[in-house]
This record gives C-alpha cells, sequence and structure tokens, in this order.
C-alpha cells in the first residue's frame, strides 16, 4: 500500500514524531510511504527516524531549529524557511495560507492508496485529492487553541478544516469530544507512545536512589509561553509548595519564563538524553496543560520513574489518578499544590504512584499504533465500500 502523510513542514515536536514513528512502522512492514511537504517530498527509508533525531541534536544543541535549518539546506537549498517565513508574514490571511500550502502539498504529492493531513494547513489538501486517494484528517490536538480568542479569523478557518468530508483520527478522548461538540462528526481514536523508549527509562538502582532518604527532593515541569500550556499554573503551585517546603527544587525544560517569588533551575531546550537524565533526578513530574491530546511529557516522566501530578484533558489514555498518577483540574493552582505536597509527605504513596506510571509506559508502544491506523484505514475501506 502506498501512505503520503502531508506535513506542514519537518519538525521534531509531537505532531511530527508520531508521522516518523509511524512512517518508520510502516515501512518496515513493507507499504511505500512518502512524507510529502510544501517544500519537498521525502520517500521514507527504514532508519529515517533515528536519523532525524540525531540531525536535529547536533545543531547548537537546539533540537527545534535543526530540520527547519540544517535538514532544509542540505537537502532543499532552504526552500523551507523560505516559505515558513513567507507564511508567518504578518500581510497574509489564513486561506492564503491555506491555498498556498494546498497547492503546494498536490504539486509535491505522488498518486497514493492512503492521504493523510495532519495539521490544519494541510487538511484542504487531502479534500482536493479525495477522488484520488483515500483521504484522513489525522488530528493532533484542537489546534485552535493555538491561537488567542481575537485571532478570530485563524480559529475559524482551522475549525473549518474539522468539517471536511475527510475520515478523521484523533489521538485523544478529549478531542473526539471536542471534535464531536464543534462538528457533530465521530471520529476514529488512536493512541501515541514514548518516541524514545530506549532513552525514556530507569534502572532500578536508579529508581531507588531517587527515593533515598536525605535525598535532594527535585520537581521538573515543562515550560512553555503558550496560554494552553499553564505555566503561571505551575509557578503558582510551586510557589504554594516551596511555601512549606523550601528546600524543594524546581528544575524546569523547554523555555524559560519569569517565575516571581519561585526558585527556580530552567534547563532550557535540552537533548532527549538530557532530558532524561533530569526525569531520571526528579521525584516528581508536574504537567499543568489547560488542555491536550496526547502528550508525551507526562508519559516520558512516568517512564523515568517520576511520580507525576498532571491535569486530565488529554491524557485520559494513560493517567489513572492515585494509581500511577495524581489529577489535578487545569487551573486550579492550589490543587496542584497540594498533589504536590501529598507526594512530598507520603514517600510510600509517591513510590507506588512512580512504580506504576514506569508500568503503564511499557503498555504504549509504537507499534501498537501503528497497527491502529493499518485498522482505521480498513475501517474506512469497508466503510466506502458499504
Amino acid at each position: 500500500m502506498k501512505i503520503s502523510f502531508f506535513l506542514p513542514s519537518f519538525g521534531i515536536s509531537g505532531g511530527f514524531i508520531t508521522v516518523y514513528n509511524h512512517a518508520e512502522n510502516l515501512t518496515k512492514a513493507g507499504h511505500t510511504v512518502d512524507i510529502v511537504m510544501p517544500h519537498a517530498r521525502h520517500r521514507w527509508k527504514p532508519g529515517d527516524c533515528k536519523a532525524i533525531y540525531s540531525q536535529a541534536l547536533r545543531v547548537r544543541g537546539h533540537p527545534a531549529v535543526s530540520l527547519a535549518k540544517t535538514l532544509d539546506y542540505k537537502l532543499f537549498s532552504g526552500r523551507l524557511v523560505k516559505m515558513y517565513r513567507k507564511l508567518n508574514s504578518r500581510d497574509i490571511t489564513p486561506l492564503q495560507i491555506a491555498n498556498d500550502v494546498t497547492e503546494a502539498l498536490v504539486r509535491n504529492w505522488d498518486a497514493s492508496d492512503v492521504t493523510i493531513a495532519t495539521a490544519w494547513p494541510t487538511a484542504f489538501a487531502a479534500m482536493y485529492l479525495s477522488e484520488q486517494t483515500l483521504p484522513f484528517y489525522y488530528m493532533q490536538h484542537d489546534e485552535e487553541v493555538f491561537f488567542a480568542p481575537e485571532q478570530t479569523r485563524q480559529r475559524l478557518t482551522c475549525r473549518m478544516t474539522y468539517h471536511l468530508p475527510l475520515h478523521l483520527i484523533a489521538n485523544s478522548r478529549w478531542l473526539q469530544e471536542q471534535i464531536k461538540q464543534k462538528t457533530g462528526k465521530d471520529s476514529l481514536l488512536i493512541n501515541h507512545a514514548l518516541a524514545n523508549s530506549d532513552i525514556f527509562n530507569i534502572a532500578p538502582q536508579e529508581f531507588d536512589s531517587k527515593f533515598a532518604d536525605g535525598k535532594r527532593i527535585k520537581v521538573i515541569s515543562y515550560c512553555d509561553r503558550r496560554p494552553f500550556k499553564g505555566w503561571k499554573y505551575s509557578a503558582d503551585a510551586m510557589r504554594l509548595v516551596q511555601e512549606k517546603h523550601p528546600a524543594v527544587e524546581w528544575v524546569t525544560f523547554g523555555g524559560e519564563l519569569p517565575a516571581p517569588g519561585v526558585k527556580v533551575t530552567h534547563l532550557g531546550k535540552i537533548s532527549n538524553e538530557k532530558l532524561a537524565a533530569a526525569y531520571k533526578e526528579s521525584r516528581i513530574g508536574l504537567f499543568s496543560s489547560l488542555c491536550e491530546s496526547f502528550p508525551l511529557q507526562p508519559l516520558e516522566m512516568m517512564a523515568c520513574g517520576c511520580a507525576t501530578v498532571t491535569t486530565p484533558l488529554g491524557t485520559e489514555a494513560y493517567t489513572r489518578d492515585e494509581e500511577n498518577c495524581l489529577v489535578a483540574q487545569p487551573g486550579d493552582a492550589q490543587e496542584l499544590a497540594n498533589k504536590i505536597i501529598l507526594l512530598l509527605n507520603n514517600i510510600p504513596l509517591a513510590k507506588k504512584i512512580a512504580m506504576n506510571g514506569i508500568a503503564t509506559s511499557n503498555n504504549f508502544t509504537w507499534a501498537d499504533s501503528t497497527r491502529r491506523l493499518l485498522e482505521i484505514i480498513e475501517i474506512a475501506k469497508c466503510a466506502g465500500r458499504n
């Protein structure tokens, strides 16, 4: 079977990681996979996933810039960067973005049995080709949350794509519910997995060390300025925690944002290896997003033996409150703080939750996720024949 994935660019954030891992497993299973972008088409080869990660982590220690620059200039003469700058111009409208991306994707597409859009600017191209291929929209998030309320044109153009007559795939129950509420349409559910299970894991001696008496206690969390990521609630929660437990250290990764009145160490953008090491040194993982759709950070924290405090929206597939994590309501800094303090005061509970989290993380594999994707494709084929 020939399968094409439509991507808006190269990258190494969650949605891109999803496509790369599916492409890797599909190719190994004997399918032909194209990664189609506005600036190029890439025929996937076994091992490309590992090559992308290694190339990405080589550039100035900054994972996010590599594929947009190193691979772009190396393979595509800088066309991706030029298009990215154009699409982010203040003068271009969302509909112009959609039009430009659609024309470029259609031009680069090679005839395929299945074509899968993966982000809102790519959905129109899948619809445009729907009489020549079996078209899907593999939604990675309710992308409206990427825009501020006053960005009406962007939000509604994004929402428009969910109404297109494409076969919808959602990666969380929360996303399924959002799309059903907005469009009345059903979507098929698929779970994701750890991007690098060979890195995000923990040895028994490392686990015992982080819970040893007298060990410095660290809490680790993700830092991102986008409002839906909930940075404010992480900062407020840790202020409350440190008022009661001044010795607790707070470590963050990702961005670097102010947290007045809180002692915090920002690690910034770091490699997966350094991130895994930071997780292993931290007793508690904190994730405060207001809404997500199968976020990988809480699962990574679990895999590395952190007793994890998380919010529930989009994490439903792998979170079990008081079993493998503690769940706090989005936007409630006091509840987040209370959960962390409970884990600080109750070490047996923290160890139990952390151990169960490790077991949970092992249950989610990309092999299973790709099998589910193929099952969804067969369901859509049968529906088309009926």
